[in-house]
């Protein structure tokens, strides 16, 4: 959606204002047909009094459900892990969870304590790390070297370590997990390495791990690698560059700022 904008250079302020406010000005427009989606439940329960479908709408990242004086504001980019899941963008920061509807739409009744969603999740778990959604809709999180697997309606089934995946007792964690949509593979990062996953095969594919260098164009480590629209982004800190994956290549004209195109955050200089 971005190839009539590559034009634009951006060599001042007032330029890459305008390609932001290009990008937002389409998003608004795909999604005002589409009503926000209400909070996940889970079978047979029902939102709790006051959680109604207009509340928080049109509030901004803060608005929510679960909104209290210790709810972190997304804005500032301090996210632990981002994912698409259910073809929504899941962002995770300390204990919570914020779901959007699309770029910059918070789904009403959000945020929330992810062990709200995640039932079965072992409330040790204070940091999601990683998370990305398989090809059978099953939802994987990670933290550590344990991860948990939920099912489409986000009850625990399977719980395990990194050595299911096939990774060395080396590997401490993984920062970013994701299914590409070009060959259907899952990429499993760590820091400076990447490993690539057949789950079909349920093996790891022969000669890896490799160096994160050969995504040209990207800085590394990544926080997050997210499938949206069609397109493959990669997420470091406040910036987020979009790759191209035929070129093996980031975009041109990118970094843009996370927080001004994904979330809904006003338009400041500090974020």
């Amino acid at each position: 959606m971005f190839e009539h904008r590559v034009i634009i250079i951006i060599h001042n302020n007032h330029s890459f204002n305008y390609l932001l406010h290009s990008i937002l000005k389409d998003d608004q427009s795909e999604t005002t047909d589409s009503p926000l989606a209400a909070p996940y439940t889970r079978p047979g329960e029902g939102a709790a009094e006051g959680e109604g479908a207009g509340e928080g709408e049109g509030k901004g990242a803060g608005a929510g459900r679960g909104e209290d004086e210790d709810t972190p504001d997304i804005c500032f980019s301090n996210y632990d892990a981002i994912q698409v899941i259910r073809g929504k963008i899941f962002v995770f920061e300390d204990e919570w969870l914020w779901v959007l509807n699309s770029r910059r739409v918070v789904a009403p009744g959000y945020p929330v304590r992810y062990h709200h969603l995640f039932a079965g999740l072992p409330a040790r778990v204070a940091l999601v790390r990683a998370v990305y959604e398989k090809s059978n809709g099953n939802v994987v999180i990670f933290s550590g070297r344990e991860y948990w697997e939920f099912d489409t309606n986000f009850y625990l089934t399977y719980t395990g370590n990194l050595s299911d995946f096939q990774l060395p007792d080396t590997v401490t964690e993984l920062t970013t997990v994701f299914l590409s949509n070009y060959n259907n593979k899952t990429y499993l990062i760590s820091d400076e390495q990447f490993w690539r996953f057949d789950e079909a095969a349920s093996k790891m594919d022969a000669r890896y791990p490799k160096s994160m260098a050969a995504w040209r164009q990207l800085p590394y480590p990544i926080d997050a690698a997210i499938i949206w629209e069609g397109d493959t982004y990669f997420f470091q800190g406040p910036q987020f560059w979009r790759f191209d994956n035929a070129r093996v290549a980031a975009h041109p004209y990118y970094p843009l700022p996370v927080a001004r195109v994904w979330f809904p955050c006003e338009f400041r200089n500090d974020i």
